[in-house]
């Protein structure tokens, strides 16, 4: 009886481990399918926070291209406070960003996202109309030729 039990909840175990296995595998398919092109790792620029002012800087245009250009909603996006703005590698200290990093990374690999960053924002004219979309995420990198850029919008 004490075998039999046992064969049976190892058997419940290892089906659970296949199912997350498989569950995860298909989050990175959809996360790829998603996105277009990822940026090469080889043309971007290392980035660390002490670009951050030239990167603040940067986002005054690069929000507004990203979120206004949808001529239906883009007045929604017109007003936007940054809540997190951070190389994506310190995220993977943090209890609350730290899957930020492992989207990247599983988009477009670990190289890709050690030279990117993230922004959290928050869109107020959207609070009373979807707090879905009063908040948005978006991965950018800088690019040796072209600057800084969104190479991905989550949200």
């Amino acid at each position: 009886m004490k075998k039999t039990l046992v064969v049976f909840f190892l058997t419940g175990i290892v089906i659970l481990f296949i199912a997350f296995a498989v569950q995860a595998d298909i989050e990175t398919i959809t996360l790829q399918n998603e996105l277009d092109e990822c940026p090469r790792a080889m043309d971007l620029e290392e980035t660390p926070i002490v670009y951050k002012e030239e990167f603040l800087k940067a986002l005054e245009s690069l929000i507004p291209e990203t979120y206004t250009k949808d001529e239906q909603y883009g007045d929604y996006y017109s007003k936007w406070n940054i809540i997190t703005a951070t190389p994506l590698p310190l995220t993977m200290d943090s209890d609350e960003n730290d899957v930020y990093y492992e989207i990247a990374k599983n988009l477009c690999g670990k190289e890709v996202a050690n030279k990117s960053w993230l922004v959290l924002l928050h869109f107020p004219n959207w609070d009373d109309v979807s707090a879905g979309n009063a908040e948005g995420e978006i991965f950018l990198a800088k690019s040796k030729e072209k600057g800084w850029y969104v190479w991905y919008r989550y949200h």
